[in-house]
C-alpha cells in the first residue's frame, strides 16, 4: 500500500514474521548508505558515519539489501535466515505478538546501534534497530508530520496518541504504533495466524482462547449413585450417595447416574463471573433449589453452567446442585458408529468437574474473530470486504495481548468499526429462529426423550432470560405434554415466556408425524390433538405446520391442513434428495383439490444451524427464488438429539444484525417470517402434487410389523369411534368412551413419528411401538364389545352374534364364524351400510341369492384353477399365477410369456442410512424365487369358497406358506401369506406383469388417489423406483385395468407394466433385528372393466381392510338388520363417525369472535347474489354438477358439490347446532331434539348447543370428472368454480350437510313450519331442498321440486359455511 506523499513503501509479509524490504526516500543517493544492524542473527560489517535516522525521511530507518554492499552468497543467506527464524518463531510470536525470538533481536556479543539498548522493537517489524521516538509510527509521513490515514476504514480507528500519553505496557504499545504500518499479506498465513490465536487446539497455553477462563477452584464435595431407572428428583435426592471422583466410570447404558456436587466459591472471586465446568460423555441435567435449571451436553456444547454473572459481597458461597447424568449421549450410543444398534455395555465418565472464572469479554473477541474469520473465507479472496474482514482480524492479533487484558477495548473498538459499517437497503434478510428439532424417539428410546426435552427447554429459558428479544419455536405437542407431567415448574416458565412471544408453540400437530404413511384421518388426529393442546395450553393454535425431519411430503396435506386453519408451511428435508434439486425454497404448495399453502424451505438446507458466517452466506446464496422474495428463515440451534441454542450462536447472530458485505440478520419468529414471505408472494411459483424425497424409500417398509400395527389400530379406532357413536345414538344411557379414545388415538399418533412408523429406531423403541399397539388392540377390542352390548340392548331375538359392517355401503361376504367348540364355520351375510345383521343360524348357512358358486379343479400336471363367475385364475404347480382372467369380458390381465405371484429377492446394501434407503442399484440384483413342483394343494374346494395353497424355500434361511383365496361374488383374488424372515441386507418383493400398458399408474394416499409415471424418461421420473402408496395401487388403459390391494403394505413401484409390491427389508442399522421373525399379510389382485372408480377398486380396497365383524351379544341379538347411514353415490366415503365433543370438555376458542366472546366456528354466509327473503327467484348460474344423499337415522341431508374448500366470505357469526332428525328412536321412544347431529372434521370445530351428547360425521369424498355419481375421473376431488355458489338455496332448516375432504360443516340455525307443504320422498316430514333454476332436471332425479306458491317465502334460507 501506497505510504503517500509520493513515498511509496513496501513491506512483504511472510505471515508471523515481516521483514521491511525497500523503502523509497526523497533523496535516492542516500538509499546507497548501508542500514543499520543486519538481519536477526546474521553479522555484517557496519559502514562508517551511518546515522540512526536519514535525513529526508521520517520513521524508522529502513532495511536495504544491495549487491554493491551484500555479496549474493550473503544475500541468500540472509534470506535463508529470514525463512528460518519465521519457522523458529512461531511460537514465541504468539507470545509477543508478531516478536521474533528474543535472540534474534541482538546478534551474539554486539551492541544494538539503536538509541539506549534497543530492547523496544515494535511488533517484531523492526528487529535489531532503533525503537521510533514516541508518536512516530513506523511508516513514511508526509511533509507536515502527520500520518496519513489508511486507504480504508478500520485503520483510521487508530490514530497517533497524543504526545505525553502511552499504552500501557510496553509490548501493547509497540504492537499498537506497529500495526499502522502499511504491509502486503500473505493471504493464508495471515489467515492461520489468526485461526490459531482463537484455536482451542493450537497454542492454547498463549493464544486467546487460553485466557478465557482464569483461576480454578476444585469442588468441596463430589458424591454419585447409579440406577437403571429413571428417577424424579424427589425420589433421586432420597437415595444414599457415595462418594466420587473425576474421571471414575459409570453406566451401562441407558443407566442414570445422579450426583450430588457441593461447592465453594472463593472470596477473591468477587466481582468475577463465576461457572461449573462439567465435561461429560452422557447428558447432564443441573438441578438447584429442586428446579431443573441447564442441560450440560458435551456435544451440544453446553459444558459450563453460569452460578452468577458477578460474584456479590452478600451472595451465599456455599452451595449444593445435583446433576442428573444419562448414560447415553446426544444420539445415543451407537456402537462405532452413530446409527449402529447401541452399545448395552458402554460405560461412561465425567472428565471434568471444577469452578472456574470466566471471562466475557475474552469471549466477546472470541466471537469477533471467528466471525470475521467466517467473512475472510466466506467472501473469498476477490471481495473487497473479505480482505478488510481479514485486515481488522490480523490488526486486533496484533494489537490485542492475552496477558494484558487493557488490550481488549482497543481489539474490540476495531471489531465493532468493522461490524458497525452497515449494509444497503436491498440486502437479503434472514430471519433467525431458535429451534430445537427433538426426535421423539430415535436412537433412544421414548422415556428418555422426555429427559432430553428438559435439557433443551430449560437451557432455552435462561437463553430467554438473558436475550429478551431471542425467540424460540417449540413443536410437537406430545413432548409439551410429558414436560406439563414430569416437569410442572419447567411448564409453567414455558407458558411465562409465550406470554411474552419468546417461546412460540409451532407445527399444529401432536408429534413431527411421517408425511407418506398414517391414513388421511390420523393426519387430521394430528392437527386436532395438538391444536387443541396448543389452545389450551398456550391460549392460541398454530397456524404453520412445521416438519422439518420427514421423509417426504403426501400431495393431500395441503387441503388437510387448510382444513385445520393452517395456512403455512416450513420443512427443510427435501434438500436430501439424492437425484434432483428442488427448484424452489419459497413457494405455494397446492394439494389434490386445489387447496394453496405457503410453503417455506430454509435455504441453509439445515434445521440445526449454530450462526456461523458461512451458514449465512449460504441461505443468502443458495436460495432459489432470488428476486421473488427477500426474506429466508434461518434455524439455529442443535438437533435431533436436542441440545438447542447456545448463548454463542445468539452473540453471533446479534453481531450479524446488519452489516455491509452479508445478509441482514434479525431474530425474529415464524409469525414475522411468513408475514413477510406472504408480502413478497406475488410472484411465487406454484408446486402442484407431493413432494417427494428422492431418499429414504426404504422406509416404506422397514419394521413390517411396526406398518401392520399402524393400519390395524387406525381400522380398531374407526370401528370403535363409529360403533360408540351408534351406541350413544340409539341409547341414551350410554356413555361414549371419549377419553379412553383420546388416549388410543394419541398413543397411535405417538407411533406415527417420522423415526417410529418408518421402521427407522432402534429395537428398544420398536418393541414399545408394538407394546402400544397392542395396547390399543385390546383396549380397543373391549370398547367394540361394549358398544355391541350397547347396540343390542332391548333387542328382541335370541343370544348369539352380531356381525357389524363398518362401511357405509352393504357388504355381501364370506365370512367365517366362530362355533361352539373352537371351530369355525362358512356364512355367506349381508350386512347393510354402517350397521348390523344377527348372524344366520348354523341350519342356513348356504346362499339364498343365486350367485355361482367358487369351482375349483386340480389338473393333471398339479396346477390349480379357480372360478367363481366373476374372475378365474390359475396356479401352476409351484404357486405362481399364471392365468388371471375376467370372466365377463374374457380378458387376461397377466402378460403373455410371464407369472404373476412372483417372488423376487434383491440385494439391498445402501450407502450408509440401512433402515432408511433402497438405492437404485438394487434393481440390478433381482433374483426369482424358483419354486418346487408339486407343493401346490387343494385348501378349500369350492361353493363358497375356493383356495389353495403351497410352500417356497425362500433361502437356507427363511420359508413362505401362502394361501390363494376366492370366495363367491367377490372381484378379487386373496393372497394369505406368511413369511419366516431371517436374512441380512435382502428385499424381498412379490411381482404381477400387466397386460395392460399406460404410461400412469395411480395409487391411493390420505383421502385420495394420484398418478406416478411408470417410465422414466427423465431423472425425475426414475428416481421414483421405489414409491408408497397406501391400501391399492392401480394400471388402467381405456376399458381395462389391474389393481394390487393389500392390508398393511406401503412400498410398491410400477415399471413398465409390473405391479410390484415391497414385503420385507432386513437392515442391521440401526436395530439389528429389524424383521427378523414371523410375518402374516394378505394381499389381493383385481382385474377389471372401464375405470377403477366404475369398477369399484376404492371399494374393495376399503372392504378388505374393513372386514366385517363378529362381535359376540351378551344378551339377545336383533333380529333384524339394522343400517345407520347410506350413500346414493358409490363417489362418496363416509370415512368417520364420531362424538362431536367429550361432555364438559373445554370448548376451543379460535380465534375469538369480533365480539370477544368465545366462537367455535367461522359462518360464512353467501355472496350478496342470493336473494333475500321476499324477492325473486334465484339469479341464473351454471348447474351444479349434482348432488348426494346421506340417509340415516330416518332423515336425508344433500351433499353440495366440493367447493375447492374456499369460504365466500369472510363473516364470522355465531349460531346453534341444528336439532336431531325426527324419527330417531331408542327403545321405542323418540329422542326428540335433546340431543345434537352435527358433522365436522373429527371434531376439530363444532357448533355450540346446549346438551353433552354429540355426533360428528366426517365425510370424505372422490368426486369425478363425470359429476359425484361417477365418471371417468382420476382426481380425489372436483374443483369446482366459486362462480356456482349463488346457485344455492336453502328452503328448510333442521339438517345438517357436509361436503366431501373440505372437512366442513353446512348448517341452518332455523327450522321451517311443519305445516309447509314440501315435496315427498327423503323420508322425514321438513326435508331438505336446493333449488336453481338451471337445476331443475338434476332435482327431478332426486325426487325433488319447487315448493309451491303458497309456501311463504319466509322460509328461504341462505346457506351458511363452517370454515374448519
Amino acid at each position: 500500500m501506497g505510504s503517500g506523499g509520493g513515498r511509496p513503501s513496501c513491506r512483504r509479509s511472510w505471515g508471523h514474521v515481516q521483514t521491511t524490504r525497500l523503502q523509497v526516500g526523497r533523496n535516492p543517493a542516500r538509499q546507497d548508505r548501508p542500514k543499520r544492524g543486519p538481519p536477526w542473527g546474521v553479522s555484517q560489517p557496519r559502514a562508517r558515519g551511518a546515522a540512526a535516522h536519514q535525513p529526508g525521511l521520517r520513521g524508522p530507518p529502513v532495511r536495504v539489501l544491495r549487491s554493491a554492499r551484500f555479496p549474493c552468497d550473503l544475500r541468500r543467506k540472509c534470506e535463508r535466515v529470514r525463512v528460518s527464524t519465521k519457522i523458529a518463531g512461531l511460537r514465541s510470536e504468539f507470545l509477543g505478538h508478531g516478536l521474533p525470538p528474543r535472540s534474534a533481536w541482538r546478534p551474539a556479543g554486539r551492541r544494538s546501534p539503536a538509541r539506549g539498548r534497543g530492547e523496544g522493537a515494535p511488533g517484531g517489524l523492526w528487529p535489531r534497530r532503533a525503537a521510533p521516538r514516541a508518536g512516530a509510527p513506523g511508516k513514511a509521513v508526509r511533509a507536515g508530520g502527520r500520518a496519513p490515514p489508511e486507504p480504508w476504514g478500520p485503520g483510521r480507528a487508530l490514530r497517533r496518541p497524543p504526545r505525553g500519553r502511552a499504552f500501557r505496557g510496553a509490548r501493547a504499545a509497540a504492537a499498537a504504533r506497529a500495526m499502522a504500518a502499511p504491509a502486503l499479506k500473505h493471504w493464508r498465513a495471515t489467515l492461520e495466524r489468526v485461526e490459531k490465536f482463537v484455536s482451542p487446539r493450537y497454542f492454547a497455553d498463549c493464544n486467546l482462547r487460553g485466557r478465557l477462563l482464569g483461576d480454578t477452584c476444585p469442588l468441596a464435595a463430589l458424591s454419585s449413585f447409579l440406577t437403571p431407572d429413571r428417577l424424579p428428583y424427589p425420589e433421586a435426592v432420597r437415595q444414599h450417595f457415595r462418594p466420587a471422583q473425576v474421571g471414575d466410570s459409570f453406566g451401562p447404558t441407558w443407566w442414570t447416574c445422579w450426583f450430588r456436587v457441593e461447592l465453594t466459591i472463593p472470596e477473591a472471586w468477587v466481582g468475577q463471573e463465576v461457572h461449573l465446568l462439567w465435561e461429560s460423555d452422557g447428558e447432564g441435567l443441573v438441578w438447584q433449589d429442586g428446579q431443573p435449571v441447564q442441560g450440560l451436553t458435551k456435544e451440544g456444547e453446553k459444558t459450563s453452567y453460569v452460578l452468577t454473572d458477578k460474584l456479590e459481597e452478600g451472595d451465599p458461597r456455599s452451595l449444593t446442585l445435583y446433576v442428573e447424568v444419562a448414560c447415553n449421549g446426544l444420539l445415543g450410543a451407537g456402537k462405532e458408529s452413530m446409527i449402529a444398534a447401541p452399545d448395552p455395555e458402554k460405560m461412561f465418565q465425567v472428565s471434568r468437574a471444577e469452578l472456574a472464572v470466566f471471562y466475557r469479554d475474552v469471549h466477546s473477541l472470541l466471537v469477533d474473530l471467528e466471525l470475521l474469520l467466517g467473512i475472510a473465507k466466506g467472501l473469498g479472496e476477490d471481495n473487497q470486504r473479505s480482505f478488510q474482514a481479514l485486515y481488522t482480524a490480523n490488526q486486533m492479533v496484533n494489537v490485542c495481548d492475552p496477558a494484558q487484558p487493557e488490550t481488549f477495548r482497543v481489539a474490540q473498538a476495531l471489531a465493532s468499526r468493522f461490524f458497525g459499517q452497515r449494509g444497503g437497503e436491498s440486502q437479503h434478510t434472514i430471519h433467525a429462529v431458535g429451534h430445537c428439532h427433538i426426535d421423539t424417539a430415535w436412537l433412544w428410546p421414548f422415556k428418555e426423550t422426555v429427559r432430553k426435552c428438559a435439557r433443551s427447554w430449560t437451557t432455552a429459558v435462561q437463553l430467554m432470560e438473558r436475550n429478551p428479544d431471542f425467540v424460540f419455536a417449540c413443536s410437537q405437542a406430545q413432548q409439551l405434554e410429558w414436560v406439563k407431567s414430569h416437569y410442572p415448574g419447567l411448564h409453567a416458565r414455558l407458558q411465562e415466556f409465550a406470554c411474552r412471544g419468546q417461546f412460540v408453540p409451532v407445527g399444529g400437530t401432536w408429534v413431527e408425524m411421517d408425511g407418506n404413511l398414517p391414513s388421511g384421518e390420523a393426519m387430521v388426529r394430528q392437527f386436532l390433538q395438538g391444536q387443541n393442546f396448543f389452545l389450551q395450553e398456550f391460549g392460541k393454535m398454530c397456524s404453520e405446520f412445521w416438519l422439518p425431519d420427514t421423509f417426504g411430503y403426501s400431495a393431500q396435506l395441503p387441503q388437510i391442513m387448510r382444513g385445520c386453519g393452517i395456512t403455512r408451511f416450513l420443512s427443510q428435508k427435501l434438500s436430501w434428495s439424492l437425484v434432483n434439486s428442488f427448484p424452489h425454497h419459497t413457494f405455494f404448495w397446492e394439494g389434490l383439490d386445489g387447496s394453496r399453502v405457503l410453503a417455506h424451505f430454509p435455504p441453509g438446507d439445515s434445521y440445526g444451524m449454530q450462526g456461523n458466517v458461512e451458514e449465512v452466506l449460504k441461505t443468502m446464496v443458495k436460495n432459489r427464488d432470488k428476486g421473488r422474495t427477500n426474506h429466508s428463515a434461518f434455524l439455529f440451534g442443535f438437533g435431533d438429539g436436542g441440545g438447542g441454542p447456545t448463548q454463542t450462536m445468539v452473540d453471533r447472530l446479534k453481531r450479524l444484525h446488519n452489516t455491509d458485505g452479508l445478509p441482514r440478520v434479525q431474530l425474529s419468529s415464524p409469525g414475522r417470517l411468513f408475514s413477510a414471505l406472504e408480502g413478497d408472494s406475488g410472484q411465487l411459483c406454484t408446486w402442484v402434487g407431493e413432494l417427494f424425497l428422492e431418499l429414504h424409500q426404504g422406509t416404506y417398509t422397514t419394521h413390517a410389523q411396526i406398518k401392520k400395527g399402524n393400519r390395524e389400530c387406525e381400522r380398531i379406532l374407526h370401528d370403535v369411534e363409529l360403533l360408540s357413536s351408534l351406541a350413544l345414538a340409539r341409547g341414551a344411557q350410554f356413555l361414549y368412551p371419549a377419553a379412553q379414545l383420546r388416549d388410543l388415538w394419541r398413543l397411535l399418533l405417538l407411533n406415527q413419528f417420522h423415526d417410529v412408523v418408518t421402521g427407522s429406531c432402534i429395537q428398544l423403541v420398536a418393541e414399545e411401538a408394538m407394546c402400544h399397539y397392542e395396547d390399543i388392540r385390546s383396549r380397543g377390542n373391549t370398547l367394540l364389545s361394549a358398544a355391541a352390548a350397547a347396540l343390542c340392548m332391548g333387542e328382541p331375538g335370541p343370544e348369539g352374534l352380531l356381525i357389524v359392517n363398518t362401511l357405509p355401503w352393504e357388504r355381501t361376504e364370506v365370512l367365517a364364524l366362530p362355533r361352539s367348540g373352537g371351530a369355525h364355520s362358512l356364512a355367506l351375510v349381508t350386512v347393510p351400510s354402517m350397521g348390523y345383521a344377527p348372524a344366520p343360524a348354523p341350519t342356513s348357512l348356504q346362499p339364498v341369492q343365486p350367485q355361482q358358486p367358487v369351482f375349483v379343479v386340480q389338473e393333471t400336471d398339479g396346477s390349480v384353477t379357480l372360478d367363481n363367475g366373476i374372475i378365474r385364475v390359475r396356479l401352476d404347480p409351484t404357486g405362481c399365477l399364471t392365468s388371471l382372467v375376467l370372466v365377463a369380458s374374457g380378458r387376461e390381465a397377466i402378460a403373455e410369456g410371464a407369472v404373476g405371484n412372483q417372488f423376487v429377492l434383491f440385494d439391498d446394501v445402501p450407502l450408509y442410512w440401512d433402515a432408511w434407503d433402497v438405492m437404485d442399484y438394487h434393481l440390478e440384483t433381482r433374483k426369482p424365487v424358483l419354486g418346487q413342483a408339486g407343493t401346490l394343494a387343494v385348501g378349500a374346494e369350492g361353493g363358497m369358497r375356493g383356495s389353495a395353497w403351497f410352500l417356497l424355500q425362500i433361502s437356507p434361511n427363511s420359508r413362505l406358506s401362502q394361501e390363494v383365496v376366492l370366495d363367491v361374488g367377490c372381484p378379487y383374488v386373496r393372497f394369505h401369506t406368511e413369511v419366516h424372515w431371517h436374512e441380512a441386507h435382502k428385499f424381498l418383493k412379490v411381482e404381477f406383469p400387466a397386460r395392460v400398458r399406460s404410461p400412469q399408474a395411480t395409487y391411493e394416499v390420505q383421502f385420495g388417489h394420484l398418478q406416478r409415471p411408470t417410465h422414466h424418461n427423465t431423472s425425475w421420473d426414475w428416481a421414483r423406483f421405489e414409491v408408497w402408496a397406501h391400501r391399492w395401487m392401480d394400471l388402467s388403459e381405456h376399458g381395462f385395468g389391474l389393481a394390487l390391494l393389500n392390508d398393511c403394505k406401503y412400498g410398491a413401484s410400477v415399471r413398465g407394466s409390473v405391479l410390484s409390491l415391497s414385503l420385507l427389508r432386513a437392515p442391521k442399522a440401526p436395530d439389528a433385528s429389524a424383521d427378523m421373525g414371523r410375518h402374516e399379510f394378505t394381499y389381493a389382485l383385481m382385474p377389471h372393466k372401464g375405470s377403477l372408480q366404475d369398477a369399484g377398486v376404492i371399494r374393495a380396497a376399503y372392504s378388505l381392510n374393513f372386514p366385517l365383524l363378529a362381535l359376540p351379544a351378551p344378551g339377545p341379538a336383533p333380529a333384524a338388520a339394522w343400517s345407520a347411514f347410506s350413500l346414493s353415490s358409490p363417489a362418496v366415503v363416509l370415512e368417520t363417525v364420531k362424538q362431536l365433543r367429550p361432555p364438559g370438555a373445554a370448548r376451543p376458542c379460535w380465534p375469538p369472535a369480533p365480539s370477544g366472546r368465545q366462537s367455535e366456528a367461522h359462518l360464512f354466509s353467501l355472496p350478496s347474489a342470493v336473494p333475500a327473503a321476499g324477492a325473486g327467484g334465484p339469479p341464473h348460474r351454471d348447474p351444479a354438477p349434482g348432488v348426494v344423499s346421506v340417509e340415516g337415522f330416518g332423515g336425508s341431508w344433500l351433499l353440495p358439490p366440493l367447493l375447492n374448500n374456499k369460504p365466500v366470505t369472510q363473516e364470522p357469526r355465531h349460531s346453534s347446532a341444528c336439532a336431531l332428525p325426527q324419527g330417531l328412536s331408542s327403545g321405542g321412544r323418540g329422542v326428540g331434539h335433546d340431543q345434537s347431529l352435527a358433522c365436522a372434521g373429527s371434531g376439530l370445530q363444532t357448533a355450540p348447543h346446549p346438551h353433552p351428547q354429540r355426533l360428528g360425521i366426517s365425510v370424505t369424498t372422490s368426486w369425478l370428472r363425470g359429476g359425484p355419481d361417477g365418471g371417468g375421473g382420476s382426481l380425489a376431488s372436483q374443483q369446482l368454480s366459486s362462480d356456482w355458489w349463488p346457485c344455492w338455496e336453502l328452503w328448510t332448516g333442521k339438517a345438517v350437510g357436509t361436503r366431501c375432504l373440505g372437512r366442513g360443516v353446512y348448517t341452518t340455525s332455523e327450522a321451517v313450519p311443519s305445516s309447509e307443504s314440501w315435496p315427498q320422498g327423503l323420508g322425514w316430514s321438513t326435508p331438505v331442498a336446493l333449488w336453481s333454476p338451471r337445476l331443475s332436471s338434476r332435482c327431478s332425479q332426486l325426487g325433488l321440486s319447487r315448493p309451491s306458491a303458497a309456501s311463504p317465502r319466509s322460509a328461504t334460507k341462505k346457506f351458511k359455511f363452517i370454515h374448519l
